[in-house]
């Protein structure tokens, strides 16, 4: 199986991180790297995402349910890598009928 070699820049924080990570597996960044790349590059990588976010939209529903009218909810992401396919869930039929979007707050490193 031959390999493409790859440089890459990442954040301070991130090389400590994938560092620590690699001292503590004991593997390489490299390997790290590769398998995390692998695992966002798959099929199934997107269908993971899918049923992570239907499992958060059945738990906001079930919320929205007992919430009473003119309440306010406020959805932290910085956990989330991709917080737009939350935002435009609140487009669902199902949600967009109870609930509306005042606004997203977006931290953005740099």
């Amino acid at each position: 199986m031959s390999r493409a070699r790859l440089n890459l820049f990442i954040q301070p924080e991130h090389a400590k991180r994938l560092n620590e990570l690699a001292i503590t597996k004991g593997v390489s960044k490299s390997s790290i790297i590769a398998a995390a790349l692998a695992s966002w590059l798959s099929p199934e990588s997107g269908e993971q995402r899918e049923v992570a976010m239907a499992k958060r939209l059945d738990r906001l529903s079930r919320q929205f349910e007992r919430l009473e009218r003119d309440q306010h909810i406020l959805i932290e992401t910085s956990g989330l890598a991709l917080p737009k396919p939350l935002v435009k869930a609140f487009n669902w039929p199902a949600i967009r009928s109870r609930v509306t979007v005042d606004g997203v707050i977006a931290v953005v490193d740099g």
